[in-house]
């Protein structure tokens, strides 16, 4: 794939997580007021999802080390989140 089909892409997909987390972050008062238990929880995920966005507003150096933290993160909210909010 040329780079800038890839820089298109990259751009895309940040774009999407980007306004995903920003979802989730809106969505998280609500959970909290709702099961106050997932505090912990939902304040490691702001934190990933900070720590995420930094990283793609200094520009993305190490596209692999993005993919293991996307991972990380989302098997953390498949494991503690789905499963409480799949109680609601």
């Amino acid at each position: 794939m040329p780079a800038a089909d890839l820089r298109v892409h990259c751009l895309a997909f940040c774009g999407a997580l980007t306004t995903h987390h920003t979802r989730e972050d809106g969505a998280f008062p609500e959970f909290e007021r709702q099961m106050p238990e997932l505090g912990p929880v939902l304040a490691r995920l702001r934190r990933e999802h900070a720590a995420i966005a930094k990283r793609i507003e200094d520009g993305i150096d190490d596209l692999d080390q993005l993919a293991e933290e996307l991972e990380a993160h989302l098997r953390y909210e498949e494991e503690h989140l789905v499963p409480a909010l799949n109680r609601l």
